[in-house]
């Protein structure tokens, strides 16, 4: 009998600036930040992983984000 799978699970949160709104990173309006901008899980301190041009999908704010673990 095979082995019970366990999968990896993550989420890379921020909040909105101006509106305060929690924004999944991974999903947001089916546009990915993590697979778009080929983000290593985990990563931080790079230079893919900082000042990331986000908008947000609740009031359009633009804001940069920096990934932290």
């Amino acid at each position: 009998m095979a082995n019970i799978k366990a999968r990896w699970s993550f989420e890379l949160i921020t909040t909105c600036a101006n509106c305060l709104n929690t924004i999944n990173l991974d999903d947001v309006n089916y546009y990915s930040y993590v697979s778009d901008l080929g983000l290593e899980v985990c990563e931080q301190d790079t230079i893919n992983s900082t000042n990331i041009e986000v908008e947000c999908p609740h009031c359009n704010n633009q804001f940069l984000v920096d990934c932290e673990y």
